[in-house]
Formats: structure tokens, C-alpha cells, sequence
């Protein structure tokens, strides 16, 4: 296996989070802290669904992909 899903399960969500973690640092504003600590419990959220759903839809094959995969943060040693 190759490419971005190799090393995480959700790289757009977790561009969105480091997009909005930059700019909440850039801002240096308390209220930015907050929308960072929102948007990651909000996109957590989102991405436990969506696996939810590909467990019901892809069964064992997706949970092996679990298991290799972290859901955010990528491994690139191994």
C-alpha cells in the first residue's frame, strides 16, 4: 500500500486541523484556541462515524486497514 491513506486514515481532516491550528496560532487570540479544541472534537466525531460506516460496508477488510493505519496522526517509520 502506497500514497497518503497508507500513512493516515484521515488526511483531509487532518489538513483541516493543522489549517485551522496555523492559523489560531497566527492570530494569537484565546477565542482561536477555542475554535481549534471545536473543530478537532467535531471532525473526531465525523471520523468515527465515517468508520462506523466502513466497518458495516468493507467488515474484516477495513479493520485490518484500522490496525495498520493510525486515524490521525502518521507513522513514517516502520
Amino acid at each position: 500500500m502506497s500514497g497518503i491513506y497508507s500513512k493516515t486514515r484521515n488526511p483531509v481532516y487532518l489538513a483541516f486541523v493543522l489549517i485551522i491550528a496555523g492559523i489560531a496560532l497566527l492570530s494569537r487570540r484565546l477565542l482561536a484556541l477555542a475554535w481549534v479544541l471545536v473543530s478537532v472534537a467535531v471532525l473526531y466525531y465525523l471520523a468515527k462515524k465515517e468508520e462506523n460506516d466502513l466497518e458495516k460496508t468493507f467488515g474484516d477488510e477495513y479493520l485490518k486497514y484500522k490496525k495498520r493505519v493510525p486515524m490521525f496522526l502518521p507513522r513514517f517509520k516502520e
